[in-house]
């Protein structure tokens, strides 16, 4: 043990104090990210300090939803089932996330910062697989309150995917006019333009 410490102590001699600053940062941050409790945490931060706006517009081939997609169903916070059918004809955006993904909490303060501007404008549906009661209580330790939503059946085909978060953006007609999976800086100007567009065509 003695060898040790004088071997870091010999390490550190001539080292300057923003080197051993950022080295115990370092160890700190790798530290953090071996302790199960702490990873997500860390993770989520992480995530959230390099969001960026997606680089291009992803659109599926087959891209415009049909009736039966229209029939999916999920229940709100307050246990209320609601159909997609209820939204027909309005611009939707669409969120696929869960409570434990890293990922998916990075990018929900730039959906808050979305919905805090676009949301009596556009309708936001943020959907988890997960219960209403784990739903309710993440959302109870956070400040958002974008409506979110538990799935009640299985997503339709034009919207599943093997990642999460993925988002979408549809038009009142029925057309995906944007699909991105991964955490995205929502908020950007690059979005709020695309939205914008077709606000007021």
């Amino acid at each position: 043990m003695n060898k040790l410490t004088e071997s870091i102590k010999k390490h550190y001699a001539k080292k300057s104090k923003l080197y051993i600053i950022s080295d115990i940062v370092f160890y700190l941050f790798v530290i953090l990210l071996i302790i199960p409790s702490t990873r997500t945490t860390v993770v989520t931060f992480v995530k959230k300090i390099t969001l960026t706006a997606p680089l291009k517009v992803n659109v599926p081939e087959h891209s415009k939803l049909s009736d039966n997609d229209y029939l999916w169903q999920l229940q709100s916070s307050n246990g209320t089932t609601v159909s997609m059918e209820q939204f027909r004809g309005k611009l939707i955006f669409l969120n696929f996330w869960a409570t434990w993904c890293a990922p998916c909490r990075a990018e929900m303060q730039s959906i808050q910062e979305l919905y805090d501007e676009y949301g009596n404008k556009i309708v936001f549906i943020l959907a988890s697989r997960e219960n209403q009661e784990t739903i309710n209580n993440f959302l109870e330790s956070t400040n958002y309150d974008f409506p979110v939503y538990s799935q009640k059946m299985a997503e339709p085909e034009i919207f599943q995917s093997r990642s999460i978060p993925t988002s979408f953006l549809i038009s009142p007609e029925g057309e995906i006019i944007l699909k991105k999976k991964g955490a995205t800086k929502w908020d950007s100007k690059k979005i709020k333009d695309i939205i914008d567009s077709h606000l007021n065509p």
